[in-house]
C-alpha cells in the first residue's frame, strides 16, 4: 500500500514540476585567466595584464576592468554594466 502512495504522489510531482532545458541567467562578469610561467607579478603585469586592459577598454558595456597579476598567471575581472 505505502509504494502504491508513493508512486501516485511522485507521478503527481513529477507532473507539475517546472522543467527547463536551458534556464536563463545574466552575466554580470567574465573571468580572463593566462598562465605565464616562471614570470614574475611585474613581467606579468607589463607583458599580459596592460595588453588585456588596454585591448577590452575600447569594447561598450564594460563597468569597471580589475586585473591581479601573480607569479606565474594574470587574472582580469571585467565587471558589465547591467541592462538588456
Amino acid at each position: 500500500m505505502c509504494i502504491i502512495a508513493l508512486m501516485v504522489v511522485g507521478g503527481y510531482c513529477l507532473s507539475v514540476m517546472q522543467r527547463e532545458s536551458f534556464p536563463e541567467f545574466e552575466l554580470d562578469r567574465i573571468l580572463v585567466t593566462v598562465p605565464y610561467p616562471g614570470a614574475a607579478p611585474a613581467e606579468v603585469e607589463q607583458g599580459i595584464g596592460q595588453k588585456i586592459e588596454e585591448a577590452v577598454r575600447s569594447i561598450e558595456g564594460i563597468k569597471k576592468v580589475t586585473t591581479v597579476a601573480q607569479e606565474g598567471s594574470c587574472n582580469v575581472v571585467l565587471q558589465l554594466i547591467a541592462g538588456p
